[in-house]
């Protein structure tokens, strides 16, 4: 079965991202990324099929029998899912995401976190190695796996670490994704325009920054939480929640004690050893994570919610930056209030 692939990439969003060194930008494209010359893109390869998944076979057509390509060397690997390893091609940086399975293979939640999450961490891993990158391109990894019910969720993912990633590393420039199949086009665009609510044109307006900020004061004053939050501040959180202005600094503070009276009741609840128990707030969450006792990115956006205050020491936030901070907070909450309503039914054993 042939391919459709355009040889014309066009701009479906563009996102620029202020912080404290320089601007950056995170770009989708409808578009081939095997034309773009950033100085690093990323080929997804499925390693139990001879055919190796259709983006790996379109590169070795094109590019294998170059005389400049070199060999591949192995980077990090993930025992689930698969591995990562990078070659170079006439100056370019190519890295290979490899999926242990066949293309077309179902993919969940689980398997696709953890595969952006490696993908990641071993572009992280290239530049404490030293590379000198500054341009990323990026496909839709592994997308014959993901069900139309999986999409949005799994493009929600994808920009949340993409934008993660630029915020956290000074030396990048650009990131951009490239959508191959024309019919994932009107999938991204959906979120782009309507589900995040966010583009170019019109930006985080304030009218959304409010609404985030009622909704959180909503959940902090919930009766599943009253106990939980029962030595939490209430009032210093709506003060500086109800201001125009947005504080960030105030409301990171706020959002790190509130996250702890979280951690602290968790800890009473099945599961949670003595040895967790004695931690600090921050390492009982690592804890927790590591141990698997909730679900994955409830624990990494208490992290985020925590850490969130040593960013603002380093970097001058956004509009976006603040909408992302106040939406994982609201997120937090959320999954807690249904954590501390059904007890250990939401352990994953």
């Amino acid at each position: 079965m042939s391919v459709s692939i355009v040889k014309d990439k066009k701009l479906l969003r563009e996102f620029k991202i202020e912080t404290k060194d320089k601007n950056k930008t995170l770009s989708i494209f409808h578009g081939n990324i095997l034309e773009d010359k950033s100085d690093l893109i990323g080929i997804s390869v499925y390693d139990r099929q001879e055919s190796k998944g259709d983006l790996y076979n379109s590169f070795q057509q094109h590019f294998l029998n170059n005389e400049s390509y070199s060999m591949e060397r192995k980077l990090l690997a993930d025992a689930e899912n698969g591995w990562t390893g990078i070659a170079s091609l006439s100056g370019q940086d190519i890295l290979y995401i490899h999926f242990d399975s066949k293309e077309g293979t179902p993919l969940q939640n689980k398997n696709f976190k953890s595969i952006l999450k490696m993908t990641f961490a071993t572009l992280n891993s290239l530049l404490f190695e030293g590379k000198e990158i500054q341009n990323i391109a990026l496909p839709v990894l592994f997308r014959k796996g993901i069900s139309k019910e999986n999409y949005t969720n799994y493009i929600h993912l994808f920009l949340y670490e993409s934008f993660k990633f630029l915020r956290k590393n000074r030396s990048i420039e650009t990131l951009r994704i490239y959508v191959w199949h024309m019919e994932d086009v009107n999938s991204w665009n959906q979120v782009l325009n309507d589900k995040l609510q966010i583009s170019i044109e019109k930006g985080v307006n304030d009218l959304q920054i409010t609404r985030l900020k009622q909704e959180i004061m909503l959940d902090l004053h919930s009766p599943v939480l009253q106990e939980v939050l029962s030595n939490f501040d209430r009032e210093k959180a709506a003060y500086w929640l109800s201001k125009k202005e947005t504080n960030l600094k105030q409301i990171a503070s706020v959002a790190d004690s509130f996250v702890n009276s979280i951690v602290n009741a968790m800890c009473k609840l099945p599961g949670i050893s003595e040895e967790i128990k004695s931690l600090p707030p921050f390492h009982k969450v690592k804890a927790i994570k590591h141990q698997r006792l909730v679900i994955e990115w409830f624990a990494d956006y208490m992290i985020s919610v925590k850490t969130f205050k040593f960013y603002l020491r380093e970097e001058i936030p956004s509009k976006l930056d603040e909408y992302h901070y106040l939406l994982q907070i609201l997120q937090v909450l959320g999954y807690c209030r249904s954590l501390f309503l059904e007890g250990d039914k939401v352990y994953e054993k």
